[in-house]
């Protein structure tokens, strides 16, 4: 145990971890960080364990977000926005759910279920076929983290994540930077939207769209025409994200518009140009993807006819991704880890 000092003092039934306190605003005083998941130029993500965060008197394990020495006070304030966006937003089981924050001046932190399993696109990427495989690997006694993905795993993945942006749309949030990188993984591989650093809330005001004019890397690969060359984001816009994601699904966590670079890729996609079929995504699954693509963001379905839809794909039992005809021709892009923000 760390922190037995602190301890020391706290109550015999505290220390036996049946202790039921108050509800009260958390403290790190009851917060052991164990490892470190992530972290970017100003912030960094932790596995850590606790104190009664989740009211069962308890050590649970939760995720920590918080920001560096260097961050600086406008990505100190964006961190604050986001704690408050997290606090307002209601529990969802496809989405990364708020449990506290501290916001002592000097360390903000949020305090979010922890998700075991890492993120979508690295799972996708590392359940590829090897060359020459005519199916992925299979384990003597699979269970849910390292069995074969199947073509209904996939679908129910799209599907997950449909009904997590669904939540969003109802709660009036728009996400900005949906993406594979961005889905998290639960128990069982339940998906759960994630990483709310550029997320908006419009229940505010009686816009429809978010503009911004601040600077910044942006996901250029997962961005919709009119956010490429207005700065405009909406729902409309998450759902174009949507059919990215998508399509890295059924790519098994391809880099989108492989073989383009950022600045060819916004030429390509505001002139009207979209991604292909995957020769092994089934036409009733791919059909989706240029219905996220209209250029027109009010002919894009929303999320609710999205996980309306995929859920018929799911009841049809269909096999959508022809795991056996996949060839391992889908680009990664070299020197990404998957976070292809690219500012042009």
């Amino acid at each position: 145990m760390v922190c037995v000092g602190r301890r020391r003092n706290w109550p015999q039934k505290v220390q036996k971890g049946v202790y039921s306190f108050k509800k009260k605003p958390f403290v790190p005083d009851r917060l052991e960080l164990i490892a470190l998941l992530g972290e970017g130029k100003f912030g960094e993500v932790w596995k850590a364990r606790a104190l009664n965060v989740l009211s069962s008197g308890q050590w649970d394990f939760v995720a920590v977000k918080k920001c560096k020495g260097n961050a600086t006070e406008a990505v100190r304030q964006d961190f604050k926005h986001e704690i408050e966006l997290m606090k307002s937003l209601p529990k969802h089981p496809h989405v990364v759910n708020y449990l506290s924050s501290s916001t002592k001046a000097g360390s903000d932190m949020l305090l979010l279920e922890l998700a075991p399993l890492g993120n979508l696109l690295n799972l996708l990427r590392s359940r590829r076929p090897k060359p020459g495989a005519g199916s992925l690997p299979r384990s003597p006694s699979p269970s849910a983290e390292t069995q074969e993905l199947t073509s209904e795993q996939l679908t129910m993945f799209a599907h997950q994540v449909a009904r997590g942006m669904k939540h969003l749309q109802y709660n009036r949030i728009i996400h900005r930077d949906l993406a594979a990188r961005n889905v998290l993984l639960g128990e069982n591989l339940v998906c759960k939207v994630s990483d709310f650093g550029l997320a908006r809330q419009l229940s505010d005001t009686n816009e429809d769209a978010y503009e911004t004019k601040s600077e910044g890397p942006l996901p250029i690969r997962w961005m919709a025409p009119e956010s490429l060359k207005d700065r405009l984001f909406s729902t409309k816009s998450d759902v174009w994200s949507f059919g990215i994601l998508l399509w890295e699904i059924v790519t098994l966590g391809a880099s989108p518009y492989p073989g383009q670079s950022a600045r060819d890729v916004m030429n390509f996609v505001t002139t009207g140009g979209r991604m292909p079929r995957p020769d092994h995504c089934a036409p009733e699954l791919f059909s989706l993807m240029p219905k996220c693509w209209c250029q027109d963001p009010e002919s894009r379905p929303d999320f609710e006819v999205l996980s309306s839809e995929l859920d018929t794909l799911l009841e049809e039992s269909g096999d959508y991704i022809k795991l056996s005809d996949y060839h391992n021709l889908y680009l990664i892009l070299q020197g990404q880890s998957g976070n292809l923000e690219e500012k042009v």
